[in-house]
């Protein structure tokens, strides 16, 4: 679990969805606006949706993954081609059904490698993009 100043807030994710600036990078969405100049760090927040999975286990389990990836290689703290930002990150709408199916029939530990994995993907899709 991220630190609470390392968190976006609920005013912060309605504001970044209102203002629609969204990269679709892989299985992820990410929307984002600049970070305040005096902030030195990004603040992120993950939201699984209901539609992925019934049972929360497996949709915390999907979140701790992506979370457990970012503070792994100190994510939060390196910035973005010279910038901070504010990032709410959804999975992609039409990539749904595809992982419903890999998700059901998979175990624990290929999920987390198959997720993390996924983002890593994501995450260069993001730096080529903002750059």
């Amino acid at each position: 679990m991220l630190a609470k100043e390392f968190r976006l807030t609920g005013k912060d994710i309605n504001f970044m969805t209102k203002k629609k600036q969204v990269i679709y990078a892989g299985n992820f969405l990410f929307f984002y606006i600049k970070q305040y100049q005096n902030i030195p760090f990004h603040q992120l927040s993950l939201h699984v949706t209901l539609k992925l999975h019934k049972r929360s286990v497996m949709r915390h389990l999907i979140k701790r993954a992506v979370l457990d990836y970012i503070q792994k290689h100190d994510l939060i703290k390196k910035p973005l081609c010279g910038q901070w930002y504010k990032f709410f990150v959804m999975l992609n709408k039409n990539a749904l059904p595809q992982r419903q199916k890999q998700i059901e029939n998979a175990d624990r530990k290929h999920i987390i490698s198959f997720v993390q994995g996924e983002f890593s993907t994501s995450r260069n899709i993001i730096v080529k993009k903002l750059t």
